[in-house]
């Protein structure tokens, strides 16, 4: 009997470990690692996320199999076990920011560019045969080796259907020194022949390309972004 106490603890205490690891992402992609493995159900206006209820779910019985063996207060009652439970997934989100952090530490390629997607927007603004391109690029290095790169910007589709481009390419290289914070302020213009006069894009644009001669390192947007894109 007490081994299977014994195995019990140690499969909850593992599940909590695995939660807190796969509610993490790479940064690059936005979408946690939960949410890779159970992917979210598309509908035709929306998209439903499951994975946050099972994640919940399988934290919520682990403590609660801890509770049974170590008669813990804090988790004593359906209540609390589900107040800390949706605590536990905050705090694990927030602080695999950190783990990415580090983990990006070891590469010395653009790999090592960490995105603060929060402080991060681009917006287009199309007239007269020209394109304006203009935002904010916020990064770090997290590497302790310079890096230097050019940057692509996804074309919203709105505008790709008067440009016929994936991307476009801001003309400034980015030289980023270790362990620094950038803010990039962005403000372009190009010159396309548009088939309507003026289009103006301001949600939130998300997908950059960072690249050089050597190496290139995709910032993907979420599926949200994906998903209204291909409605257009």
């Amino acid at each position: 009997m007490k081994t299977l106490k014994n195995k019990k603890l140690i499969i909850s205490y593992i599940t909590l470990g695995l939660v807190f690891i796969l509610m993490g992402n790479s940064n690059n992609n936005p979408s946690t690692y939960m949410e890779r493995i159970f992917k979210p159900i598309y509908f035709k206006n929306g998209i439903f996320y499951y994975s946050t209820i099972i994640s919940i779910m399988l934290v919520y019985y682990s403590l609660k199999n801890i509770n049974n063996e170590k008669k813990i207060k804090y988790i004593n009652s359906f209540l609390s076990r589900l107040i800390v439970a949706i605590i536990f997934m905050a705090v694990s989100a927030w602080l695999n920011t950190y783990t990415t952090k580090i983990y990006k530490s070891f590469s010395n390629n653009l790999n090592a560019i960490y995105m603060n997607r929060d402080e991060t927007s681009m917006e287009f603004d199309c007239e007269k045969n020209k394109i304006t391109v203009k935002g904010k690029i916020s990064i770090i290095n997290c590497s302790n080796e310079i890096q230097e790169f050019k940057i692509k910007v996804k074309t919203p589709s709105l505008v790709k259907s008067q440009i016929k481009k994936d991307y476009v390419v801001l003309s400034k290289k980015v030289k980023i020194y270790p362990r620094q914070k950038r803010d990039l302020y962005i403000n372009e213009e190009f010159d396309y022949k548009l088939k309507e006069n003026s289009i103006f894009y301001d949600e939130n644009i998300f997908e950059y390309v960072l690249f050089n001669d050597k190496d290139q390192t995709i910032f993907k947007g979420s599926l949200d972004y994906y998903f209204e894109e291909n409605m257009y």
